[in-house]
């Protein structure tokens, strides 16, 4: 018997996407997609891991139902640890970024995300009962937590603590320049907060201490690329991108009650921003296929490297989502529109969706969108049932709304048209009473006159039967 959650949309968006996937994997012998990657030259690892990170995340989040996948568990078991393997060899390497000979530095996205695929890896190994997979994916956690934390890695002064793409974050030239950046300190402090209390570490309270000093201190940096309430990038707030905003407040939301209470009274104002930032963004573009892309600086290349952000919508939808994690700000929701905001790009994102393979995109497949919005669509299950605010309504608040209402001219133009049909329809109505009435009256006419003959009839029969007698 079906029950509530799996008659959910939600869940069987996410069923679907990872049937799709599963069937990728089988077809294609591989997590391949419509990007080309020279195997022999890149890691795939980061695209493998935002894969299986669908199914991983779709057990923790809901065990009970999704206790079996539509992939093979072999073929499941097998990926995960090819890719932790590979990150024990080669560190933390992304595609579509190669190892660069001879040279130290490693991605700072990729490390925050192995270490929250670690947390999922080591939850799914301890249901399967898989200790070898368990002590793989504890010690690429510790490996990812030591080079996010390593004091040589991010920068900390007085405006906070910051990451940069690469763990080589500044470069000399004629002075010493920073390329710290909103976009990577805000996944690595996400994927921090995610693992503090997560048993995949066994942090000590001192260890524990020291990260929830990193994530204030990096949520102190985050709110100061504040420009006219937007999220900037860098550290003279000169790169402009949505982006930024986007990654800057799920970080936000996500560590909140870590966040010092300064901090937190900064958000809503920027929260109120953005919301109207993305509903421009929805009337000018509506949700499309788009990609951002920002410039790594890494002093160990000449040519600066360029990353290829592929979350866009998927960012935005998850962020959105996120917001309802705070309950504190549902009335500021409520004025921004933010629950029209939500639908239509909720709404958006599934017209992007085959209609034959259930995934993303339409014209081309881009398998990493797909844990951005399996994430997306579980937390938006969760909140589901929070969505939409009540709200006290008195009525000098009535009276006044109607009057600001009948003073709009749309309004005023919409109402006429209403009420111009309704008394259409009456009149029609009134027409057509008119023909029923008169139709019930030659009917009842026509029923006496029955009645009248029948009753003639059953008495002459009587007369007749006497006579007979």
């Amino acid at each position: 018997m079906p029950n509530e959650l799996s008659e959910s949309p939600n869940i069987q968006l996410v069923e679907k996407i990872l049937e799709g996937l599963a069937n990728v994997r089988i077809a294609r012998k591989g997590w391949f997609d419509s990007e080309e990657e020279a195997t022999e030259q890149e890691s795939l690892a980061f695209k493998i891991g935002e894969t299986l990170r669908c199914f991983l995340i779709a057990r923790q989040v809901y065990p009970d139902r999704f206790v079996s996948f539509p992939l093979d568990e072999k073929i499941i078991l097998y990926d995960i640890s090819e890719v932790l393997t590979s990150v024990r060899k080669k560190g933390f390497y992304p595609s579509p970024y190669s190892p660069i000979p001879n040279v130290n530095d490693q991605y700072t996205d990729f490390a925050a995300f192995c270490l929250d695929f670690c947390d999922l890896v080591y939850n799914y190994s301890l249901y399967k009962n898989k200790k070898n997979l368990q002590s793989l994916s504890q010690n690429v956690a510790k490996q990812a937590l030591s080079l996010l934390i390593n004091p040589r890695n991010f920068l900390n002064d007085a405006e906070g603590s910051r990451w940069a793409g690469t763990t080589m974050f500044a470069r000399e030239t004629k002075v010493r320049e920073y390329y710290t950046d909103t976009y990577f300190t805000s996944v690595v402090i996400t994927a921090l907060r995610k693992v503090l209390e997560r048993p995949v570490l066994g942090l000590s309270d001192r260890e524990k201490d020291n990260i929830r000093r990193l994530i204030r201190n990096a949520g102190q940096w985050i709110v100061l690329r504040s420009d006219n309430g937007l999220l900037t990038g860098d550290e003279k707030k000169s790169i402009k991108k949505l982006i930024y905003s986007t990654w800057g407040l799920r970080a936000l939301t996500e560590t909140y009650d870590t966040q010092a209470e300064d901090i937190r009274k900064l958000m809503p104002s920027i929260i109120v921003t953005y919301l109207k930032e993305v509903k421009e963004k929805l009337n000018r573009e509506g949700v499309s296929l788009g990609q951002e892309y920002f410039t790594i600086l890494s002093p160990s290349v000449e040519t600066p490297l360029y990353y290829e952000d592929r979350s866009d919508w998927g960012g935005i939808f998850l962020t959105l989502v996120s917001f309802r994690k705070l309950p504190e700000i549902d009335s500021l929701l409520e004025d921004a529109g933010y629950k029209q905001i939500l639908d239509s790009v909720y709404n958006g994102l599934l017209l992007l969706r085959d209609p034959f393979t259930k995934l993303w995109y339409r014209d081309k497949l881009i398998l990493s969108i797909h844990s951005y919005l399996t994430e997306g669509f579980l937390l938006y299950e969760r909140q589901a049932k929070d969505f939409g605010t009540v709200l006290n309504i008195t009525s000098g608040m009535l009276r006044k709304a109607i009057k600001d209402t009948l003073t709009d001219d749309s309004v005023l133009t919409t109402l006429q048209q209403v009420v111009y049909n309704k008394l259409l329809r009456t009149a029609e109505k009134t027409a057509q009473d008119k023909v029923i009435d008169q139709g019930i009256e030659e009917a009842a006419k026509e029923i006496h006159r029955v009645r009248d003959r029948s009753k003639s009839d059953i008495r002459y029969s009587k007369v007749s039967r006497r006579r007979s007698k």
